[in-house]
């Protein structure tokens, strides 16, 4: 099959375009206002021709003190697609440990490794499912990952180098094999019973995002699985389900993790159809004390959000100073923008998206900056529309292609580029030993056939 493999330093060229012509933030404030008599005052969406840093129309001022998140370089890991240590075709964590130098090597220099300085790693607990989101064991490594001592082993290697590592954990469900449901849905009373969301009838919710059944029967009853059958929702309203996520993170922490990207935060609790779905007042009350909580043991601990909406509602989950929630969160509207300005190859439909984010953003609330994730379309397919404006241009600076490929994510680079695998048997299939190494950088790959890790995040 053919696959769409564009110039990966023409890439990194038109994202450094779109760099320089994104507004400007700084301890100083918004730049100057522009005067209305010069081509600087040129509207939003026809400002593109020869884009420079002074031309910044909007501004903000930078945070009051800087956290270590506001100026990471992140790196996504989705382990079983990376490095096979064993021979059973699928990635582990001993071996992610042995290659850290590739991404940063404590050189402060950054010669012949990408200066990651953070790393996420997708789940890696035990789980019954290829993409680990329905755990089964929260206080266990899936068997073919490792034992949780290669965490702690990965961790000191990292911290050794000036990286910290965060893993995401799926605080809004769980599989439907985890001994809490299989507790809870035991014909006879159980203590677990409100640790997940039952009801009597049943309940005709749709998905908050769409079409789709949100209720299954278990028995007698109904139980709610905002995602799936296989995946029902711990009830956040039950202090012991948050005792119990909070205890896991600090678990976690102890093991030597530095935070956690949260999925589906916004899904946390619910109160009724439609909009109790989402963004419930509970909702941000509960993340509110897991970071409470989360802080006494570490109080530089980094919560990521994924808060997959508009941008006027992610920026509610940075709290109030009285009760801070996220830290971070991933910021979609400059995703979309940034693949859609480089196939649109304009400028402002970035500027214009950081524009917004800048008016809304608190001062101190870091949005977590990407193109594309492991949920979303590759960005090579994203782009592939674009054609020869996304594969001719100049070349970059070395610098700058290695910035981009600093974004890489871990899937197999011959896999097709719109293509998560669903199985371990589709990882294996996906995967080939001349893609179980990351590529010497001395030298910048010259296309994104080259690389392992060919679709930025």
């Amino acid at each position: 099959m053919h696959h769409y493999q564009p110039d990966l330093p023409a890439l990194c060229a038109l994202l450094t375009a779109l760099a320089r012509a994104a507004p400007q933030q700084g301890p100083h404030g918004p730049p100057d206002t522009p005067d209305t008599a010069t081509p600087r005052a040129q509207d939003m969406a026809t400002a593109d021709a020869t884009p420079t840093p002074e031309w910044a129309i909007c501004g903000a001022p930078g945070p009051a003190k800087l956290a270590w998140w506001h100026e990471a370089v992140g790196y996504e890991v989705f382990v079983r697609s990376l490095f096979d240590s064993d021979g059973d075709g699928l990635g582990d964590l001993a071996v992610l440990t042995a290659k850290l130098d590739f991404l940063n090597d404590g050189n402060s220099n950054m010669n012949g490794n990408l200066g990651v300085t953070l790393r996420w790693l997708m789940p890696i607990f035990d789980s019954p499912s290829c993409h680990g989101y329905d755990v089964r064991d929260f206080r266990k490594i899936a068997k073919n990952n490792g034992k949780w001592d290669h965490v702690a082993a990965l961790t000191q290697a990292a911290h050794a180098r000036g990286m910290r590592v965060i893993v995401d954990l799926p605080v809004n469900h769980s599989s439907d094999q985890h001994p809490w449901f299989q507790d809870a849905a035991a014909p006879t009373a159980s203590a677990k019973r409100d640790w997940y969301v039952w009801s009597d009838t049943a309940r005709s919710w749709k998905k908050p995002w769409g079409p789709g059944a949100t209720w299954f029967k278990k028995g007698g009853a109904w139980y709610y699985g905002v995602f799936s059958q296989g995946m029902p929702d711990l009830n956040g309203t039950t202090a012991p389900v948050r005792a119990e996520m909070a205890d896991t993170g600090a678990f976690w922490l102890g093991v030597g993790l530095d935070g956690f990207r949260l999925d589906a935060a916004r899904y946390l609790i619910e109160t009724g159809p439609d909009e109790g779905q989402a963004d419930t007042p509970q909702t941000h009350a509960a993340l509110a004390e897991l970071r409470a909580s989360l802080r006494k043991i570490m109080p530089e601990i980094l919560l990521v959000g994924e808060i997959w909406t508009k941008y006027s509602v992610v920026t509610t989950y940075e709290g109030s100073p009285e009760e801070p929630e996220l830290p971070m969160a991933f910021d979609f509207d400059v995703a979309k923008a940034m693949v859609d300005g480089i196939g649109d190859a304009k400028a402002s439909t970035l500027r214009m998206s950081l524009c917004q984010r800048l008016g809304l953003c608190g001062r101190d609330f870091a949005a977590g900056t990407f193109l594309t994730n492991h949920d979303q379309i590759r960005l090579a397919s994203a782009l592939q529309a674009a054609g020869e404006r996304v594969t001719g241009g100049a070349q970059p600076p070395r610098t700058v292609a290695r910035a981009c490929v600093t974004q890489g994510r871990s899937m197999p680079a011959h896999a097709h580029f719109g293509q998560t695998p669903q199985s371990d048997t589709q990882v294996r299939q996906l995967s080939h030993p001349s893609h179980n190494a990351l590529p010497q950088l001395g030298q910048v790959p010259q296309s994104a056939g080259q690389l392992p890790h060919c679709s930025p995040v």
